[in-house]
């Protein structure tokens, strides 16, 4: 069985997946605002420092994506 393909987001993919986030269904539930523009998310894409993002993709069209968001701590002395 062949696995989905998983690699790393790309400027390319977000107009996949602005398409992806704003479905009813997957805006249900969260706090996001929904119905945001391509250029909002690259707004938001510019400003996420210390993230890691990621995307699948079925027959190359990008159908979910998984991020990593981190705090770093700032050690105190």
């Amino acid at each position: 069985m062949a696995g989905i393909p998983v690699r790393a987001r790309e400027p390319r993919d977000l107009e996949a997946l602005t398409e992806i986030l704003n479905c009813p269904s997957v805006v249900a539930g969260t706090l996001q605002l929904p119905y945001r523009s391509v250029e909002s998310r690259r707004r938001w894409v510019a400003q996420t420092a210390n993230s890691h993002h990621l995307v699948a993709e079925i027959d190359e069209r990008v159908v979910g994506s998984l991020g990593l968001h981190t705090n770093p701590m700032r050690a105190t002395v």
